[in-house]
C-alpha cells in the first residue's frame, strides 16, 4: 500500500489527562476519556482546551458513555462488577451491579489448604442505541451483554456472546448491534426482536462470523451497513456487510490494526496500531493507504469528529489526548452524478456541468469557472422507489452564482431514466428542471 501526496494532517495540541488514558467519547464540545490507571474520568472543554477529571466509585476506569438527552454518564471498571451512574455535572447518582459478573473457582476436594475463590470482572464496554433507548454492557469475562433500561437503569435482558467480547457498535439505521470477540476470533451480529406487548425489543444473535485473529476494535458506517474490525492479531481490516451478515472483503495493512474511527464524508478511515506510533489514513474507495501521521506513544483509542474535522488520540502512555487538524481535499471520493445541462433552462449564457458529490457537495462548472456548494441533508424526500432525492439547507458556497447560503434545496433525480434534476431554492419561486443532455458515471477520480 503506497502513500500518496494528500497533505497530512497537523498536530494542533496535546492535552494532559488523567494516568493512561483509554476509551474516548465525544458528546456536545467536549470529549470524555477515561483513565486505566486511577478510578478517573477525563474531560476536556474543547472550547477553552481545559481539562479536568471526577473520581468514581472504584477501580481504573474502562468504558465510559454520555447520554445527554437523559443528563447521565455511565462508567464501567476494570475488574469491578459495578456501573457506576453520573449526572453530567459530574454528581453522583447510583451504582448498578452485574449480576452474573463473578467467576468462581471451586478447590479440589482432596485440596485441604485451598480455599475457593472467586472475583469480579465487571463491564468492558459500554454503547446507548438513542433509536430503541437502551444502554449495552459488555462484559469481557462472563462473555455476557447486558441490556439496561436508562429510565430506572435495571437490566431486562442478558445476550450470551463468544468468548472475550471486547468492543461493539451500533447500526444507528437498522438498530443491528456488532460484536466482536477476541478470544472467540469472531464477530456477532445481534438484530432486535421487536414484539407489540412490550415497551423494548428483546434480542437474537442472528449470526456468529469468523475472522481472523483477535478481532477488536470496530467502526460503522451506517449508511452503507458496513462494519469494518480491527484485528489485532492479523495485519488486516475485515468489511463486514450488516445487512447480508458476511465478510465482503479485508483490507491488508502493513501493522496489527488497534483501534479505527470514520470519515463518512471523505470515506477515509483512520487505524491505530499496537505497539506503533502512528496512525494510518486508507482511502477506502483505492484501499490506499494516503498518509501517516507520527505520534508521541501508540495511540490506545481515536476519534474523528466530523462537524470539526478533527482527529482525536487517546495516548495511554504519555497521559495525553493529542487533537490533528485535518485536511479535506475534494478528490477523495468519487461522484454519484456527473451531467451536462442546456444552459438556456437556467438563462445562463453557456452550459454547464453540475455533479452530485457525495451526497452533500455539487460541484458545477462552466468552461472558466469552477463552484463548490456544500448542503447539511436533513432528511431524504419521500419518493417512489426509483427516483432519488435529498434535500437540505446550503451551508457553504465558493464561486457560484446559482445558491445562497441558507438556500433551502431539494434534488431529484429519477435514478431509471437518469435525466432530469431538478432545484429549488428559498426565495425564487420557479422551480429549475434540468434536462440532461450527457451522463457520465465515473469510477474513480
Amino acid at each position: 500500500m503506497g502513500i500518496s501526496n494528500v497533505e497530512a494532517q497537523t498536530l494542533e495540541q496535546t492535552i494532559p489527562v488523567s494516568p493512561s488514558p483509554m476509551k474516548l467519547v465525544l458528546e456536545d464540545n467536549k470529549l470524555f476519556t477515561s483513565s486505566f490507571e486511577y478510578p478517573h474520568v477525563s474531560i476536556i472543554d474543547l472550547s477553552s482546551m481545559e481539562s479536568e477529571f471526577f473520581t468514581t466509585s472504584d477501580t481504573g476506569v474502562m468504558g465510559i458513555e454520555v447520554i445527554s438527552e437523559m443528563n447521565k454518564l455511565y462508567v464501567s471498571m476494570y475488574g469491578s462488577s459495578k456501573i457506576d451512574v453520573f449526572f453530567l455535572n459530574m454528581t453522583y447518582f447510583h451504582t448498578l451491579q452485574l449480576p452474573s459478573s463473578q467467576i468462581s473457582f471451586e478447590a479440589p476436594p482432596s485440596d485441604q489448604i485451598s480455599k475457593d475463590l472467586s472475583y469480579d470482572t465487571g463491564g468492558w464496554a459500554i454503547s446507548y442505541n438513542q433509536n430503541l433507548e437502551l444502554v449495552y454492557v459488555l462484559d469481557y469475562h462472563s462473555d455476557i451483554i447486558y441490556v439496561i433500561n436508562p429510565y430506572n437503569d435495571q437490566i431486562i435482558e442478558q445476550i450470551t456472546v463468544p468468548a472475550h467480547p471486547f468492543e461493539m457498535a451500533i447500526d444507528e439505521i437498522s438498530n443491528t448491534l456488532i460484536v466482536t470477540s477476541t478470544a472467540g476470533n469472531s464477530v456477532s451480529v445481534i438484530e432486535p426482536v421487536f414484539d407489540s406487548e412490550r415497551k423494548f425489543p428483546s434480542h437474537k444473535v442472528v449470526k456468529t462470523i469468523n475472522v481472523h485473529e483477535g478481532p477488536w476494535d470496530i467502526e460503522i458506517d451506517s449508511e452503507e451497513h458496513i462494519a469494518y474490525i480491527a484485528n489485532r492479531g492479523s495485519e488486516e481490516i475485515t468489511v463486514l456487510s450488516i445487512i447480508d451478515a458476511r465478510v465482503i472483503k479485508t483490507i491488508p495493512l502493513e501493522y496489527t490494526a488497534q483501534a479505527l474511527t470514520l470519515d463518512a464524508k471523505n470515506n477515509i478511515l483512520y487505524v491505530s496500531h499496537q505497539y506503533e506510533n502512528q496512525i494510518n489514513s486508507i482511502n477506502l474507495d483505492s484501499e490506499e493507504l494516503e498518509y501517516a501521521i507520527t505520534t508521541e506513544t501508540y495511540p490506545w483509542d481515536i476519534h474523528y469528529d466530523e462537524k470539526t474535522g478533527r482527529l482525536f488520540a487517546a495516548l495511554k502512555d504519555a497521559d495525553k489526548v493529542a487533537i490533528y487538524e485535518t485536511q479535506e481535499p475534494y478528490n477523495v471520493k468519487k461522484p454519484y452524478y456527473f451531467a451536462k445541462s442546456n444552459a438556456n433552462l437556467l438563462g445562463l449564457s453557456e452550459d454547464f456541468w453540475i455533479t452530485l458529490w457525495d451526497k452533500n457537495r455539487i460541484i458545477h462548472t462552466t468552461d472558466d469557472d469552477l463552484a463548490i456548494v456544500e448542503f447539511d441533508i436533513q432528511t431524504m424526500c419521500p419518493t417512489s422507489v426509483d427516483v432519488f432525492c435529498l434535500e437540505g439547507t446550503v451551508t457553504q458556497v465558493d464561486n457560484s452564482n446559482l445558491f445562497e447560503e441558507e438556500d433551502y434545496l431539494q434534488i431529484y433525480i429519477i435514478e431509471d431514466e437518469k435525466k432530469i434534476m431538478r432545484t429549488s431554492f428559498t426565495g425564487v419561486e420557479q422551480v429549475f428542471n434540468l434536462e440532461l443532455e450527457k451522463f457520465i458515471e465515473i469510477d474513480s477520480t
